[in-house]
């Protein structure tokens, strides 16, 4: 029997993080202005109620990183580990990305039922593609990786974040 396959961990990217949290607060911060000048009408409730809904979704949804094992996946957000068996990941998949030609492909989202995650913000580079392959294929059930491979020129996900033991 095969020695498990070491874990994988993607991070996403600074912008995005700092825009997922940076859009419900500005929403939050000009009701508040509002309320302030003009005291409470209906357009205040409207941008709080619309800055708490995104701001709950990317506490609870948005993954800060996540980490391939042999056992699933485990998307990290700022309040929650979801933990996803590779018996419920029906394949690996891109997410919508850029429309732009210097980016092949986009993110990378796990297709569980008819739902789809997204695994990480960014695309990852070509060594990470491969780890991640090999993780999808040698694991107890065999995940298909209908994912393109990135682009050769891609940067390692990990390059703003610390760097991992094994990477030279």
């Amino acid at each position: 029997m095969n020695a498990p396959a070491e874990p994988l961990k993607l991070y996403s990217t600074w912008r995005g993080l700092i825009t997922a949290f940076l859009t419900p607060l500005l929403l939050i911060g000009v009701a508040a202005l509002a309320v302030i000048g003009e005291g409470w009408h209906g357009v205040e409730y409207v941008l709080v109620a619309l800055g708490a809904v995104f701001l709950l979704i990317a506490l609870f949804d948005f993954p800060i990183y996540t980490t391939f094992d042999e056992r699933g996946i485990t998307r990290r957000t700022p309040l929650r580990a979801h933990r996803i068996p590779w018996t419920r990941v029906v394949a690996i998949n891109r997410a919508r990305g850029s429309r732009s030609k210097r980016r092949r492909a986009g993110p990378l989202a796990a297709a569980v039922g008819r739902r789809r995650y997204l695994l990480v913000d960014q695309t990852e580079c070509a060594d990470e593609y491969e780890k991640l392959q090999r993780l999808c294929e040698e694991g107890e059930v065999g995940v298909p990786m209908s994912a393109l491979p990135p682009g050769p020129d891609r940067p390692p996900t990990w390059l703003y974040h610390h760097k991992p033991q094994d990477a030279a």
